[in-house]
């Protein structure tokens, strides 16, 4: 947490980055750095080594590139859905509007954005993942609301 104006909290999100290409990564980086209110606690560059690298970094949020050759880490990101205080993670992917996007959020994921979203979008997505929210484009709505269609919802009698 860092200081601010006397009697006013600022409060610093504690971002870990994961992509497996270094140029993402570094845009990324530096996406993190430039915005006072996020501080980058790491860098990941394999899926592998995630788990410990969330662990080592006290990450508030993971942003997760799957980059474009990469399968999306579904076993990890069930893995922090069913942990209580399991670290957010911010999913981008290259194919938002297709079934991956909604995958990684019925997944766990809290926010699903395009590889390519706008610096000012990661950010609001890393931002309402730390307060706890989930997110989405309006492009990604259709894929999740078919999703929910088909799945039977449990009625109180």
């Amino acid at each position: 947490m860092a200081a601010g104006l006397p009697g006013t909290r600022v409060i610093v999100i504690r971002v870990l980055v994961v992509s497996p290409l270094a140029d993402t990564r570094r845009a990324l980086e530096r996406l993190v750095t430039r915005d006072p209110g996020l501080a980058l606690v790491g860098t990941c560059r394999s899926f592998d080594s995630l788990e410990g690298a969330i662990a080592e970094s006290r990450a508030d949020v993971v942003v997760l590139d799957a980059g474009p050759e990469s399968p999306l880490p579904i076993p990890l990101l069930l893995d922090q859905r069913s942990s209580r205080d399991a670290t957010p993670v911010v999913v981008l992917l290259d194919e938002l509007e297709s079934e991956a996007g909604a995958r990684a959020l019925r997944a766990g994921a809290r926010a699903a954005l395009p590889r390519d979203a706008a610096p000012e979008a990661i950010r609001a997505a890393v931002r309402a993942a730390a307060a706890g929210l989930a997110s989405l484009p309006a492009a990604l709505a259709p894929a999740v609301e078919r999703h929910s269609a088909r799945r039977p919802h449990a009625h109180a009698a």
